[in-house]
C-alpha cells in the first residue's frame, strides 16, 4: 500500500510539472508567431512560468527581455519597464545576488520616477530595502523604507503603512536595535487593530514578544504572547500556534521557570504533528534539548538534540546545526565523555569556521559586484547627458508650443466673455420688459379690487348711517322692540364693517410684507379643535355639527396663528353657507413629507366657473354663488395669501347643490 501511494505522488508531480512545461512551450510558441502588441504580455507570462518553475536565470532573461521591447517603443508604459525590471532585481535576490538586484531596483526607480506612480516608486524602494538587509546594510535598508513608508503615508494605504512599519521593526530586531524594533512593531499593531485584520495583529505581537525578550522584559513579553495565542486559536492556524507556544516556553526558559517552559513546549510539540512544520519542529527539539539541559535532565537533553540535529542536517539548518554541536558538546562534557565533546567541539569549530568563510566569499562578491554597480551608473550617466541635452531643447519647444495655445485661448475666452455680456443684457431687458407688462397688469387688478372694495364699504357704511339716524331722530316714537330690532341691524353692520376693514388692513399688511410668521411644530388635531371651539357660537342659531377627524399624531411645521386664522376663516364660511342641521367635516390625509387639511360643508355649494373665480382679486364676491349670505370674498384671498408665508396652499372642490370641499396643504414635521 505504501509504495502505491508514493507511486500515485511520484505520477502526480510529473503530471503537474509536465503541464509547467506544456504551458511554457504554448507560450514559446506565441512568441513567435505573435504580433509586437502581443510580445509584452507573451514575454512576462513566460518569465513568471519560469520563476514559478523555479528557473530563475531565465526568468530573468525573459523580464529583461519584456523591458527593452517596451523602451524601444515610441511611447513606452513606464509602469511595463518599472515592473520588468523590479522583477528582475526580484529573481537576482532569490538568487542571493543582490547587489544586482539593487541595479535593477534603480533602472526601475528611475521609470515609476518619470512616470510619476507613486504606487510603483514606494514598491521599488521597499525592494531596495529587501536587498540591503540581505546584505547586511541595515542602514542603506532602513533609509530605503523610510521613503516607501512616507509614499504610502502620503497615499494613505492603510494596509501597507501597516506592513512597512513591521518590515522596519524586523530590519531593528536584526539590528539589535530592539526599542527602536518596538516602537516600530507597536505602530504595525495599530494599524492591524484599525483595519481589524486578526492574522496581522497576532503575528505583530509575536513580533512585540519577540523584542522583549530581547530585551529581557519576559513579563511583557508573556503578555503580547498570550493575547496572540488566544487570536491564533480562533483562527485555527496550526503553524501559527506551534510558533506561538514555542515563545511562550522560550520566554518562561529565559526567566529561569523551566517546567512552564517545559509544558509549553510540549503543546507546541503536540500542534506540531498537526501542522508538518518541519522547520518549527526542529527549532523547538533544539528549544527542548536547552531546556532539559537547564533541568539537568541530560539523557532528555541528548535524546531531543540528536533528533534536532538529524533533522537539521536534512534540511540544511546550518545555524541549528552549529547551535546542537554547541549543546552536545556540553552535555558530553557534564557526562564525562571528554572524548565525545572534543568530537563535537571540533564539528562545532570546523562549521562555525566554513559559515564564516562562505559569509567572508558572499561579502567580498558583494562589494565587487557594488563596485561594478556603480561604474555602470557612471556610464549611463555619461551616456545620458547627450539625451538630456535633447530633451531640454524638445522642453523648450513645448514650451513655445504651450505659450501659443495660451494666447489663442485668452482670445476665445475674450470673445466669449463679449459674447456671454451682450447675451446676458439681452436677456436681462426682456425680463425687464416682462415684469413691466406683469407691473401694468397687477396695478390694473390691484385698482379694480379696491374698487369693488369700495362699492362692498359703501353699503354697510350706508346701512350704519340710516339706522343710526332713525334711532336718533325716532326714538321716541319706536317701540321696544322696534329699537331692539334697529340696534340688532345696527351691530350686525358694525361688525360686518369691522370684519371688511380688518381683512382690508391685513391684506395691506401682507402686501408690503409687514406681518412677520416664524414657524413651529404644532399638533394640527388641537389647532382645529380650537377653531371648531372659537366658532361654535355661529353653529347654534343653525343647528350645525362641526365633526373633528383629523389623526390626533400628525405634527406640522407652521406658524400656529397663521394657520388658526385660515382654518377660521374657512370653518365660518363653512357654516355660513350650510344648511340648517346639517354637519360639517374636517380631516386629514398624510401624503409624503405633507398633510393635507379638508374642510367640508354640506351648503349650496358652487358651479366650477365659480370656483375658478374664488381666489381672484379682480371679482366681485358678491356675485359668485347662489347664497342670501355673502361675503366680502377678502377671506379667502388673505387666506392664500397668509399660507403662502408658511408655505402652504388652498385650493376649494365643489358641485352645485352638494357642498364645498377646501383643502389646505401644509408640510408636516
Amino acid at each position: 500500500m505504501p509504495i502505491r501511494i508514493v507511486t500515485l505522488i511520484f505520477w502526480a508531480f510529473n503530471f503537474f510539472h509536465a503541464l509547467g512545461d506544456n504551458d511554457i512551450d504554448s507560450l514559446l510558441y506565441q512568441l513567435e508567431n505573435c504580433p509586437d502588441s502581443s510580445r509584452y504580455s507573451i514575454l512576462t507570462s513566460l518569465a513568471g512560468s519560469y520563476y514559478y518553475a523555479n528557473q530563475l536565470e531565465i526568468s530573468a532573461k525573459y523580464y529583461k527581455m519584456a523591458a527593452d521591447l517596451e523602451e524601444k517603443r515610441t511611447e513606452p508604459n513606464l509602469r511595463h519597464i518599472s515592473e520588468s525590471y523590479g522583477n528582475y532585481g526580484y529573481c537576482m535576490n532569490e538568487l542571493g545576488r543582490s547587489s544586482e538586484a539593487i541595479f535593477w531596483y534603480n533602472k526601475a526607480l528611475e521609470a515609476a520616477l518619470l512616470n510619476y506612480d507613486s504606487t510603483e516608486i514606494a514598491a521599488q524602494h521597499s525592494n531596495k530595502g529587501i536587498s540591503y538587509f540581505l546584505m547586511g546594510n541595515y542602514e542603506k535598508s532602513i533609509e530605503n523604507y523610510q521613503k516607501a513608508l512616507a509614499i504610502d503615508k502620503a497615499l494613505d494605504t492603510k494596509e501597507t503603512i501597516g506592513i512597512d512599519y513591521s518590515v522596519i521593526g524586523n530590519v531593528f530586531a536584526t539590528w539589535n536595535k530592539h526599542e527602536k524594533a518596538k516602537d516600530f512593531f507597536r505602530s504595525a499593531l495599530e494599524i492591524a487593530q484599525e483595519v481589524n485584520n486578526p492574522n496581522q495583529i497576532s503575528t505583530r505581537l509575536n513580533k512585540l514578544a519577540s523584542s522583549c525578550i530581547s530585551l529581557q522584559q519576559y513579563d511583557s513579553a508573556l503578555i503580547y504572547l498570550n493575547k496572540s495565542l488566544s487570536i491564533a486559536e480562533g483562527l485555527k492556524n496550526d503553524s501559527r500556534l506551534v510558533v506561538i507556544l514555542t515563545q511562550i516556553g522560550y520566554a518562561y526558559q529565559k526567566s529561569e521557570k523551566y517546567d512552564l517552559a517545559q509544558e509549553f513546549y510540549t503543546k507546541a510539540l503536540h500542534e506540531t504533528e498537526q501542522s508538518k512544520d518541519i522547520k518549527s519542529e526542529v527549532l523547538l527539539f533544539t528549544n527542548i534539548a536547552e531546556n532539559h539541559l537547564s533541568l539537568a535532565n541530560y539523557f532528555l537533553a541528548e535524546e531531543y538534540c540528536m533528533k534536532s540535529l538529524k533533522k537539521a542536517l536534512e534540511i540544511d539548518l546550518a545555524e541549528t546545526v552549529l547551535k546542537n554541536y554547541e549543546l552536545l558538546k556540553t552535555i558530553q562534557y557534564i557526562n564525562g565523555n571528554y572524548k565525545k565533546a572534543f568530537e563535537y567541539a571540533q564539528l562545532h569549530s570546523e562549521l562555525k569556521d566554513s559559515l564564516f568563510n562562505n559569509e567572508s566569499q558572499k561579502k567580498l562578491t558583494e562589494f565587487q559586484v557594488i563596485y561594478e554597480t556603480e561604474k555602470k551608473d557612471n556610464e549611463i550617466k555619461l551616456l545620458s547627458a547627450e539625451s538630456l541635452v535633447r530633451d531640454i531643447q524638445i522642453k523648450k519647444a513645448k514650451q513655445r508650443l504651450y505659450f501659443f495655445i495660451v494666447i489663442s485661448l485668452l482670445f476665445v475666452l475674450l470673445f466669449c466673455l463679449v459674447y456671454y455680456q451682450y447675451s446676458q443684457r439681452k436677456k436681462i431687458n426682456t425680463i425687464l420688459a416682462e415684469k413691466n407688462e406683469q407691473l401694468g397688469l397687477l396695478n390694473s387688478t390691484k385698482d379694480k379690487f379696491i374698487s369693488i372694495i369700495a362699492h362692498d364699504l359703501k353699503n354697510p357704511f350706508s346701512a350704519f348711517c340710516n339706522i343710526s339716524s332713525a334711532l336718533y331722530q325716532k326714538k321716541s316714537k319706536l317701540s321696544e322692540i322696534e329699537a331692539d330690532q334697529l340696534t340688532s341691524s345696527l351691530y350686525h353692520s358694525s361688525l360686518k364693517l369691522k370684519d371688511m376693514l380688518n381683512s382690508l388692513l391685513d391684506w395691506a399688511r401682507l402686501q408690503k410684507d409687514k406681518i412677520e410668521v416664524t414657524k413651529e411644530s404644532v399638533l394640527l388635531h388641537d389647532v382645529v379643535a380650537s377653531s371648531i371651539e372659537f366658532n361654535m357660537d355661529l353653529c347654534k342659531p343653525k343647528n350645525i355639527t362641526i365633526l373633528n377627524k383629523v389623526d390626533p399624531a400628525i405634527f406640522i411645521t407652521t406658524n400656529k396663528n397663521t394657520l388658526l386664522s385660515v382654518i377660521n376663516n374657512v370653518l365660518t364660511n363653512a357654516i355660513k353657507f350650510s344648511n340648517d342641521d346639517q354637519s360639517v367635516f374636517i380631516s386629514s390625509i398624510s401624503k409624503n413629507n405633507h398633510v393635507d387639511l379638508i374642510i367640508e360643508d354640506h351648503g349650496i355649494g358652487l358651479s366650477k366657473s365659480e370656483v375658478d373665480l374664488l381666489f381672484r382679486i379682480d371679482v366681485d364676491s358678491r356675485k359668485i354663488g347662489h347664497s342670501k349670505e355673502k361675503g366680502t370674498g377678502m377671506g379667502l384671498i388673505l387666506c392664500k395669501e397668509l399660507l403662502e408665508k408658511v408655505n402652504g396652499t388652498i385650493r376649494a372642490e365643489s358641485e352645485l347643490g352638494f357642498g364645498s370641499k377646501f383643502i389646505i396643504k401644509l408640510t408636516s414635521t
